[in-house]
């Protein structure tokens, strides 16, 4: 009999309720025994050699944890990996795995990829759940989105500082080799994003962003410190894009309108220490970016010729 009956049941609960037939054997259970549950319905086997405790609830953490102890040394990587990191990726179907040096392969469910690369310091847990790291993620992601997802990506870590570029960077240079899957994508993106580069911090940002872009409109600044705050900190004002050569503060109102007067008022004031300061603004919102970006450019052109010709 096992030596400690409620070792196992302690270890099923930090994961997700599932538990390795190793993990059970070393718990003292002998495989007649183990046989003996399932048969009795006191565990229910979820992949070869995993198993889960009966009425513990099910869910797609504990079918990702059941697959990394059904395969031992294993990852989880690429969309699930980036589904556990909480990136804005569909729910995966299959279980994506990572094994260093082994062959891969292929279950119902699980897939298991082969890497002859995966330092420690490219894995971290995630609700218990061994997982490539948030860089190495966005690395493999690279052979699964397409670049402009991905950009996306990239862009939404980076904005909420759960990445750097210096973490991106490096892990380019680990990874990347000419032929393999991947860099030549990864790559790219990273020489889009070079040292100072803000990411956008919204779908609005974005869709501005490839309005100028398309129209051969040179780069502003994004969320670059108000020129009248002398404090110029991270958490001081910013305007959403500026072109500072041409002291032009460009505002981008989103899909809800500053109903409010408080909004409203704080907008006007913003307007007018614009003005004070020598600085103009421009005002773009949503439908103008989607319904006539045409006209965003038209305006902006002129603005920033007519400045020029000054």
């Amino acid at each position: 009999m096992p030596t400690q009956p409620t070792e196992l049941a302690r270890l099923a609960d930090a994961q997700h309720g599932c538990f390795s037939r190793q993990q059970a054997e070393a718990s003292g259970y002998t495989d007649r025994q183990i046989r003996y549950r399932l048969a009795r319905g006191e565990w229910t086997r979820l992949h070869r050699d995993a198993f889960a405790v009966a009425g513990s609830p099910s869910s797609r953490m504990q079918q990702i944890q059941a697959a990394t102890l059904a395969f031992p040394n294993t990852v989880a990587s690429h969309l699930t990996a980036g589904w556990l990191h909480e990136l804005k990726v569909d729910r995966p179907r299959v279980v994506t795995l990572t094994r260093l040096g082994d062959s891969g392969g292929s279950m119902p469910e699980v897939n298991i990829r082969r890497t002859v690369w995966l330092p420690a310091r490219h894995i971290v847990l995630v609700g218990g759940i061994p997982t490539t790291s948030r860089s190495r993620t966005m690395f493999d992601l690279s052979t699964e989105l397409p670049v402009d997802r991905l950009r996306v990506l990239i862009d939404n870590e980076l904005a909420k500082r759960r990445i750097t570029l210096t973490q991106l960077e490096r892990m380019g240079r680990e990874l990347m080799r000419s032929g393999r899957p991947g860099s030549t994508v990864f790559g790219a993106i990273l020489q889009e994003r070079q040292p100072g580069y803000v990411p956008p911090e919204s779908e609005l940002e974005r869709r501005f962003a490839a309005v100028c872009a398309a129209g051969g409109l040179p780069a502003g600044v994004r969320q670059f410190p108000l020129p009248w705050d002398s404090r110029q900190r991270r958490s001081a004002g910013r305007t959403d894009v500026a072109w500072p050569d041409h002291r032009l503060l460009c505002e981008l109102d989103g899909r809800r309108h500053h109903s409010l007067l408080e909004a409203f008022d704080s907008d006007r004031r913003r307007d007018q220490m614009a003005l004070a300061s020598g600085w103009r603004t421009v005002r773009f919102t949503w439908r103008q970016l989607t319904d006539d970006p045409e006209h965003v450019v038209a305006v902006l052109t002129a603005i920033l010729r007519g400045w020029s010709d000054t």
